[in-house]
């Protein structure tokens, strides 16, 4: 056959563009199933969970510091529970418990701890008290 029998019969040749077109979807599909492959072999981490807080700002009469909570590993976590403890230097102290509803793996979630005094003035610690993994 010619191309002038193809041409009558409405068959042609794919163009350059038609040809990277297909070329570029067949990389797109394939890309997709190294991923979903890799995923299915890959054994996902255990949640590991860490609380740092940073330097504390007013807000009006309040106190506000920022909490960060990081969950390094690949599973989600959810109902996180999160103390900031204030001690000051004439010995009392005082907690606020945060609790975060959900927290998916390899995220963190910024957060504020209020209160009511200046707490550059003592001692604050952070620390992640229990989570449910779903």
């Amino acid at each position: 056959m010619s191309d002038t029998d193809d041409r009558e019969h409405g068959r042609r040749q794919p163009d350059w563009v038609e040809r990277l077109a297909t070329a570029v979807s067949a990389l797109v599909v394939l890309a997709v199933i190294a991923v979903l492959v890799w995923d299915a072999v890959h054994p996902d981490r255990p949640p590991a969970l860490d609380a740092s807080s940073g330097a504390p700002r007013a807000v009006g009469r309040q106190w506000h510091v920022p909490i960060t909570v990081r969950n390094t590993g690949d599973l989600a976590v959810q109902e996180v529970n999160v103390r900031v403890a204030l001690e000051r230097p004439d010995t009392s102290a005082t907690e606020v418990d945060i609790r975060i509803d959900w927290l998916p793996g390899r995220s963190e979630r910024e957060i504020d701890a209020v209160f009511g005094s200046d707490p550059s003035r003592g001692r604050l610690t952070t620390q992640v008290q229990s989570f449910d993994a779903p």
